[in-house]
Order: structure tokens, then sequence, then C-alpha cells
């Protein structure tokens, strides 16, 4: 019996497949069946480049799919930013003969900067800053991150996130907007 697909999730570490998961299944009602996960492996070099190259087989593979079926990109913006993470992806595709996503692209990027746990902080309650490295808090698990992931949808859905906003997180709230609309 073949496993049943509808989204694969390209991320960096277990935080982030963790946060994916949750995400998928309460914005998007899906379950562990439906979900694939390509992460990268421990200790084989920096996580955002194996993102990154990934990418544009995915987006290639994913182009023209029909409605139930994306893939959802979580790599962190680092030092760089939302901006300067996108335009690497567009370089990679350049590299790899693959045209750059385009908004009907069933390809969702979301980037947290400096890194995921930045959200995680903000989500909290905290006040963050882009440019501060917050504590990991280990919730590698996709009910761990389940709260985190209902205030995130929350404030998305109503357009209410609590200022300071981090930049890269209004950023996740347009590809929501645009991953809601393919699903609707």
């Amino acid at each position: 019996m073949s496993r049943r697909v509808a989204i694969t999730v390209l991320c960096e570490d277990a935080q982030q497949e963790a946060f994916a998961r949750s995400f998928c299944k309460k914005a998007l009602g899906r379950t562990v069946r439906d979900i694939q996960v390509e992460k990268s492996p421990k200790g084989r070099g920096a996580g955002a480049n194996f993102v990154l190259k990934k990418f544009p087989r995915f987006l290639a593979q994913y182009r023209g799919s029909h409605a139930g079926v994306a893939l959802i990109v979580t790599v962190d913006g680092d030092t760089a930013g939302v901006k300067a993470r996108m335009k690497q992806f567009d370089k990679e595709c350049e590299d790899a003969g693959v045209p750059a996503r385009q908004p009907g692209d069933p390809a969702y990027v979301f980037v947290p900067v400096r890194e995921i746990e930045t959200w995680l902080a903000y989500l909290e309650g905290k006040t963050v800053d882009e440019g501060t490295k917050y504590p990991h808090l280990g919730l590698h698990k996709a009910r761990d991150c389940a709260p985190y992931v209902d205030r995130m949808l929350d404030m998305c859905r109503q357009n209410a996130l609590r200022p300071p906003v981090p930049a890269s997180l209004t950023a996740a709230c347009e590809e929501y907007d645009r991953l809601k609309a393919r699903f609707s």
C-alpha cells in the first residue's frame, strides 16, 4: 500500500520539523500520513545549505500540482533576513535551471529570523528582536509546538500580531494567507 502524501516539509532541524508538522495539522487539517519530511541530516553541514540546495528540485516537482498538494519550506534567516534568504532561493533555482518561485506556485517559504526560537519566544509573549539569539526550548514533537502554532495562527487569522512584530513573522502570515487560499 502506498503512502498518501499531500505535503512535503523541507526543513533544517527537529525543531522546525515539529513546528511545521503542528502547523500542517492545525492550519490545514493534515495528518502524519499526509506529510513527508525532508530534514537536513545531523552532522552534515549547515542545515540552511541543505534546504537551499534541495529547494529547486522540490519546486520543479510540485509546480502544476493539484490544489491539495504543497511544499512547505522552513529555513532560518540567520542574521541576513527574509529578503536576503529569498534571493538565495532564487539564485539556487537559477543555478539549477529552474525558474524562481512564482506567486502561484504551491511552495510556501517560512523564514524565521534569526531562527525559529525567535518566533517561539515572541509567541510566548516576550518582546523579541531578530538580532538576538534565543534559547532552544527542546520542543521536538509536534504536540509540544501546538500552543505556539495556535497563537501564531490566531494572530495571523485576525491580522493582530502583537507589536513589536518580528518582520519575519509578518512575512510568515502572508505565506499562511497564500497557503490557506490554496487549500480552501
